[in-house]
């Protein structure tokens, strides 16, 4: 198991995940700036408490129409 915030990800979520990633990126170079930029979004979105796929995708999706990738990267740290 992963943890994140003292809470572990189950094999279940981290399943979850990656099909969401998979979705959010389906026209995406998954070693583009623009699907690091995604991952990250994937992930703080779930921990910020949404564990339903299809909410967990659409809330991504309105995020990212709403914030430019380009501005998703540069916030690299």
């Amino acid at each position: 198991m992963i943890r994140y915030l003292g809470t572990a990800i189950t094999p279940d979520e981290l399943a979850m995940l990656h099909r969401v990633f998979d979705e959010i990126c389906k026209e995406t170079d998954k070693k583009s700036p623009a699907a690091d930029a995604d991952a990250r979004l994937v992930v703080t979105v779930f921990q910020s408490g949404c564990r339903e796929e299809k909410v967990l995708i659409a809330e991504i999706q309105r995020r990212k129409a709403v914030t430019p990738h380009h501005t998703l990267a540069s916030t690299r740290e």
